[in-house]
């Protein structure tokens, strides 16, 4: 058993929301206060708005601040740690267009997160660091579709992470983070049966701070069904990584190989 220097710490947190719908505009806000332990008091919140413009146009936009203590891996891993890490804070913004319909949705967002002290681990030196500024710029989209008993999702997010650090590696790409990814599912039911074979892929991403050692890119295909055995039953059979493909998302440590899971739930209306 690894044993590490510290091993607990408390946090305790208040959390409030509340929800008003006015005509057309809906309204969600959030504040959240943090007493860490370790790390002292935040506070965090968030504010989205939801405009339905028509019957099936709408636009969205969000603000929020967040707060992220590392973790005791980060901080007291031997050997692979740093306990002079600082937490993480925050500020994200999203605006967002979308249409829908009974059968049909899409959505597109474009959204920006700006970090303070962002952890990342530095692979050339084989233990975290904080970076004093990072940014992540980025673009989400999202299509739902039935046609009869076939369904179709589909799915594209592309991110510009960027460390915004002064030094020499200023304007690198954050480390472990693809530029692109995306999914493909297409759906069909077959009586109490509904099959899927979903395929998400992902670019390559840089391991290391410096922006010198490339992890490669992937495609993994996932087949589903589930089975509705009654009303509040449903078994789920799925292969995970069908085609047993070899694929890293850190240097060095493997991924999962085919994986095999049956899964039953219980879930009352």
């Amino acid at each position: 058993t690894t044993e590490f220097d510290v091993r607990a710490r408390d946090n305790v947190g208040v959390f409030a929301q509340y929800q008003i719908q006015l005509g057309a505009h809906r309204w969600l806000a959030s504040a959240r206060r943090d007493d860490n332990e370790q790390f002292g008091d935040y506070e965090t919140g968030s504010v989205g708005w939801k405009w339905a413009v028509s019957e099936h146009w709408f636009v969205t936009a969000g603000w929020g601040r967040a707060f992220g203590a590392p973790t005791f891996n980060d901080l007291y891993y031997p050997g692979f740690s740093n306990p002079s890490l600082d937490p993480e804070t925050s500020n994200s913004y999203e605006v967002g267009l979308g249409w829908s319909s009974a059968s049909f949705s899409i959505a597109v967002a474009a959204f920006e997160n700006r970090i303070d002290d962002l952890v990342v681990y530095d692979a050339s030196v084989f233990v975290p660091n904080n970076l004093n500024s990072a940014r992540i710029r980025g673009i989400e989209t999202d299509l739902d579709a039935t046609f009869g008993p076939w369904t179709l999702s589909l799915g594209y997010a592309g991110l510009d992470p960027r460390n915004r650090t002064p030094g020499t590696d200023f304007d690198n790409f954050l480390p472990r983070r693809p530029r692109h990814t995306g999914h493909v599912e297409l759906g069909r039911a077959f009586g109490p049966v509904d099959a899927r074979v979903r395929v998400t892929a992902e670019g390559s991403r840089y391991d290391d701070v410096g922006n010198t050692t490339r992890t490669g890119r992937y495609a993994l295909v996932d087949l589903v069904a589930d089975y509705r055995i009654a009303p509040a039953w449903t078994m789920q059979a799925k292969i995970g990584n069908a085609l047993d493909r070899d694929y890293r998302t850190v240097r060095l440590y493997n991924q999962d190989d085919r994986t095999f899971f049956v899964t039953l739930r219980y879930q009352t209306r």
